[in-house]
This record gives structure tokens, C-alpha cells and sequence, in this order.
């Protein structure tokens, strides 16, 4: 009778080990390579990054159309109308036009207009905001609390010589609004 020596069972690899170990991974009854489970998930990958990008900046919003804007109460005729919104959030409203004659509207103060999304190309805060600073435009109140919490505002550029004046429309927070 010999020795009988104890050897231990092989110890089993848990999947991601026998990826980096370079063996094959097994799933289903198939088998696959590192290459190929490799490029599955940078496609994964990239779909997901894709898709967040999609939500984030474009799906949420629908472009509007008009050829007035309401501007306390008032309508104005407008041409050169683009304008996007989204029915998730008020704030989201960004509007670009050229409107005729003068305006009839309370002035509205603190301009808050957010950055619309970049595809969006004619609506720039940061230039409003400067021009305004300037005096180069006038804020005025379009609607108050229009929904509740918000308001909408509209610039009007001032140039006298010109009679179709470049306008901005946004939503902005107010004092009513609550979290």
C-alpha cells in the first residue's frame, strides 16, 4: 500500500479571473474572447454616453413657432421667430425674434436667463446680460407668475434707427416660487 497523497481540488476562477489569466470566458454554454467581450462593452459604453447626451440636451425639448409674442398682455407681430421649450421644466422656455414698434410692457428687473442648449444658436445669456448692463436693451415683464413661481421676461433691443428690433424671451424664477 503506497502513500496516499491529499490534493487539494483546483481552485475555481471566478469569471473576471479567467479574463485576466487570458483564458476564454464562458457565458450560456458559449465562449468567448477577450477582444470580443472587450469591444461589447466599449459599445455599451458608448450607446449609454450617447443616450444620456440625447436626454440631456435634446429630447426634452420641442421647438416652437409663432408670429406674436404676448407681452403684457399686449400681442406683438414678430418675424424671424425660433423658440424651444420643454413641458419638464418652465425654465427651459429660450425664445429669439425681431419684433416691430414700440412696447407697452412694466419693466422688469434682476435678469436671470439660463444657457440653452448648445445646438440652440442664437440665445446667449452671458451678451444679453452685458448689453443689458450696457443700456443697450430694455427688460421687460411679459407675464407674472405665467406659470405660477415663474415669469416669463422679454429684451428689447434699443436702436431708433432700426424699427425691427432684435427680442429675447425666457422664463425665470420669482418670489412666489417654492421648492
Amino acid at each position: 500500500m503506497g502513500i496516499r497523497r491529499y490534493r487539494p481540488a483546483p481552485k475555481k476562477k471566478s469569471r473576471a479571473g479567467t479574463m485576466l489569466t487570458g483564458e476564454d470566458f464562458r457565458f450560456a454554454g458559449k465562449t468567448f474572447g477577450r477582444r470580443e467581450v472587450f469591444t461589447t462593452l466599449l459599445i455599451v459604453l458608448v450607446c449609454a454616453i450617447a443616450a444620456i447626451w440625447w436626454l440631456y440636451g435634446r429630447d426634452f425639448y420641442t421647438e416652437i413657432k409663432s408670429d406674436t409674442v404676448l407681452i403684457a398682455g399686449n400681442e406683438y407681430p414678430v418675424t424671424e421667430f425660433r423658440g424651444i421649450e420643454a413641458y419638464n421644466d418652465p425654465e427651459k422656455l429660450r425664445a429669439c425674434f425681431r419684433i416691430k414698434g414700440e412696447i407697452f410692457a412694466p419693466p422688469a428687473a434682476n435678469p436671470q436667463p439660463r444657457a440653452a442648449p448648445g445646438w440652440f444658436k442664437c440665445f446667449y445669456p452671458e451678451r444679453i446680460i452685458e448689453e443689458l448692463a450696457e443700456g443697450k436693451a430694455k427688460l421687460y415683464l411679459a407675464g407674472y407668475n405665467d406659470p405660477p413661481g415663474y415669469d416669463r421676461v422679454v429684451v428689447v433691443y434699443d436702436n431708433p434707427r432700426d424699427n425691427n428690433l432684435r427680442g429675447f424671451m425666457w422664463r425665470q424664477k420669482n418670489e412666489n416660487y417654492q421648492e
